[in-house]
């Protein structure tokens, strides 16, 4: 995991310290805001940081180093005194909510695409009088020809559905 660590006054030794327990827990540190990073801490005591990062996605925490810690409207606060085990789970559970999220939105969007094929075969299956296998080949080849994916190709379809006359030869690539 890829860490950057945003410091707006000097670091004491103690935080110094608790950084480098957290690179020998397979944590990596980056150097600037511009490499690809995972998470990013940001030493700041008195929470004055203006939140940037919120527009870009990243998940970050604030890294204290005194035990008592009060949180700021959800924020995510570490603080020194935490188990580093702790700090590199939650994490880590950060990273793994993060690629859950993207793979449901990628497992969404192809049942989307589905529902929108399967219905693009029923009205070639009803208007041409064919079998679902036959309606999907159709569609397939229509798509491979028109270098479209099938989704294009049946969306196309269903916003021509309205033509009673319809085939999918009239589909306008």
């Amino acid at each position: 995991m890829k860490v950057y660590v945003k410091s707006y006054v000097p670091i004491p030794s103690s935080v110094r310290s608790f950084i480098e327990q957290l690179c020998a827990q397979s944590i990596h540190l980056v150097h600037t805001e511009e490499d690809k990073i995972d998470f990013m801490l940001i030493y700041d005591p008195s929470f004055n940081t203006h939140m940037p990062l919120k527009k870009r996605n990243l998940p970050f925490a604030y890294l204290v180093n005194h035990e008592r810690i009060e949180g700021k409207g959800g924020t995510m606060i570490f603080s020194t005194h935490m188990p580093i085990s702790l700090v590199v789970r939650i994490m880590q559970l950060h990273q793994e909510n993060k690629q859950l999220t993207q793979r449901v939105n990628e497992l969404e969007d192809g049942l989307a695409a589905r529902k929108i094929i399967e219905k693009a075969k029923g009205i070639l299956m009803v208007k041409e009088g064919i079998q679902e296998a036959e309606a999907y080949r159709r569609l397939r080849t229509k798509a491979m020809n028109s270098r479209k994916t099938i989704k294009e190709i049946s969306i196309q379809i269903l916003y021509n559905q309205s033509n009673t006359n319809y085939v999918i030869d009239q589909v306008k690539v």
